[in-house]
């Protein structure tokens, strides 16, 4: 099992995005980042947006490149979309690791990125996210 490191405080927005929905796919020298819920109510148009940044990354893949993923209300469909991600930037980049966030207390969320880390042969890293203050 992978040790699970607590978050060390929260990424700043990433700039350029206004008017985009905040969970697509954000890149910045070799870290992409995948914020927020991945079901919407339009998870086609969502899917696509994310298919075509990652198209355009890996013309040019960094040779050290994080993905960032702080997913919750995941299903099947998504959970197997990103499997297909971290399998495509694992075989384009050298140097690739995935960063699992999860909120503390979710323990759905980590488990499921526990099962995608046993299929894939990425590194990844789960980092403990502190739970959000009402």
């Amino acid at each position: 099992m992978k040790p699970i490191e607590k978050h060390a405080g929260d990424n700043a927005p990433e700039p350029g995005r206004a008017g985009k929905p905040p969970c697509i796919l954000a890149i910045r020298d070799g870290e992409l980042n995948i914020r927020e819920g991945i079901i919407l109510e339009d998870p086609d148009n969502y899917l696509q947006n994310i298919r075509e940044c990652l198209d355009e990354y890996l013309k040019d893949p960094q040779p050290v490149t994080t993905l960032t993923l702080h997913p919750h209300l995941l299903n099947g469909i998504t959970t197997h979309y990103l499997y297909g991600i971290i399998r495509k930037l694992y075989s384009a980049c050298d140097d690739f690791t995935v960063k699992w966030e999860f909120r503390a207390g979710d323990e759905k969320c980590l488990e499921q990125g526990q099962i995608l880390a046993s299929l894939c042969k990425a590194k990844f890293r789960f980092i403990r996210l502190p739970n959000r203050e009402n």
